[in-house]
């Protein structure tokens, strides 16, 4: 009789582990919304190059849960974006645990414009997360076509280590601002200003046969029915130790000890 009875017990115990265990399984929660939204490691990047790659977060109430699969919308407007319309890109749902370099498939970006993009994932067990907040990048100049109606300001001077000083108003008509984006560059250094507001800063330098350039959106940095002051400080180190000595705008090289630069 003692056997029996601990057999039961036993069987009961065993019983009660099993349950225990697969319940957690049973009941699983779905995922969050993904957050931290980055194109290009950046938050809502301005400038950009004509191939985006996305990155986000997971968030997952349970233990020991894996991203399994995701599904990037990539859209023209706010409005498509809300209305579930990826019209530039629906990557459907693509089975991969990647949450960052997930690079663009869709139609080609055109060059100057904002673009908006959301996120969602699924879990190990199927369970899919709600969409993201919305997510946006703003494209930048692709190819040196982009730069038309652009020109290099010089200024000539025969010092090797130069500081020169830009500034210019321009009055804006009284409606309201939706974008404005600046791209700046320069040899070598340059501090750029708004109204008294340091923008930005870099040094945009490389080769002599081109340069980088930053982009900045100042868009809160304008006053629209009034005068915008723009503002440069630039800084040319002179040639040398790989810096060319410059180039005038015939394209022809200075004589050697007469440095000259090239601001944009």
């Amino acid at each position: 009789m003692k056997t029996y009875h601990w057999s039961c017990h036993r069987y009961a115990l065993l019983s009660s582990i099993v349950v225990a265990l697969l319940s957690p399984c049973a009941s699983s929660s779905s995922p969050t919304a993904p957050t931290h939204l980055r194109s290009f490691d950046k938050v809502h990047p301005v400038g950009t190059d004509s191939r985006p790659y996305f990155g986000w977060y997971v968030n997952d109430p349970d233990d020991d849960e894996i991203q399994m699969a995701y599904q990037i919308l990539v859209a023209t407007s706010q409005d498509k974006l809300d209305a579930g319309q990826g019209d530039l890109w629906d990557s459907g749902q693509v089975k991969s645990a990647a949450q960052n370099y997930v690079y663009h498939e869709g139609r080609a970006l055109a060059h100057g414009r904002r673009y908006y993009w959301k996120v969602r994932t699924w879990d190990k067990n199927g369970n899919v997360s709600p969409y993201s907040a919305p997510g946006q990048f703003d494209t930048g100049l692709f190819t040196t076509r982009h730069w038309a109606g652009a020109k290099w300001i010089k200024r000539d001077t025969e010092e090797a280590d130069d500081y020169t000083y830009y500034r210019r108003q321009v009055l804006l008509p009284d409606h309201t601002i939706q974008r404005a984006i600046v791209y700046v560059t320069a040899g070598h250094n340059y501090e750029l200003y708004i109204n008294g507001t340091l923008v930005g800063q870099g040094l945009a330098y490389h080769y002599p046969q081109y340069h980088y350039y930053n982009a900045y959106d100042v868009t809160s940095a304008l006053t629209s029915q009034g005068d915008n002051t723009f503002a440069a400080l630039t800084h040319w180190y002179g040639g040398g130790q790989g810096r060319a000595r410059g180039v005038d705008l015939s394209g022809k090289r200075p004589p050697p000890g007469r440095p000259r630069r090239f601001r944009a």
